[in-house]
């Protein structure tokens, strides 16, 4: 089963408990519920974002969300 899901031009994106999605390209994200698990390309660092947080994801660089549990966020 592919847990990934990429951007075509979505808004809102719900994602269950594990799964992936992937981006790249600046985007300003707003997490709605849940938690989510971020890392970037080039960038050893974990980040960890919840309910009512916002960041910005770097332009050119892979970014990659997993939810650590069911999840939602807009951009």
């Amino acid at each position: 089963m592919d847990n990934q899901i990429h951007l075509s031009d979505i808004k809102k994106v719900t994602l269950e408990k594990n799964q992936v999605f992937s981006l790249k390209r600046s985007k300003e994200v707003h997490v709605i519920s849940g938690e989510l698990w971020l890392t970037h390309e080039g960038d050893a660092q974990d980040y960890f974002y919840q309910a009512g947080d916002k960041f910005v994801l770097p332009d050119g660089k892979h970014s990659v969300m997993q939810a650590l549990g069911k999840a939602s966020f807009w951009f």
